[in-house]
């Protein structure tokens, strides 16, 4: 709540967002190497059996799992994708 006081128009205290100045701006190290998650077995075993996995469960109870789970699923096969992760799929 603002009081009479405080709308005096004096400026709001800066905010440090960064450890270190321009520190977002700043190239990566040469050794940085992406992850590459795609390239694990975990994404491997989830990427092949995954709509198996769902479909399955739909079979056992009509529903299946609960619709959280496998947009998280869905959301882990894309996150390792470069061109899937930057439009925000």
């Amino acid at each position: 709540m603002i009081t009479s006081s405080q709308s005096d128009n004096r400026p709001l205290p800066s905010v440090v967002y960064q450890r270190h100045p321009v520190a977002a701006g700043v190239p990566l190290p040469g050794g940085y190497r992406r992850r590459e998650p795609e390239r694990t077995a975990l994404h491997t075993v989830v990427r092949e059996h995954l709509e198996t996995f769902l479909e399955e469960a739909r079979q056992r109870d009509g529903e299946g799992y609960p619709r959280f789970v496998e947009r998280e699923f869905r959301r882990y096969l894309s996150a390792g994708v470069p061109l899937r992760s930057a439009s925000g799929s």
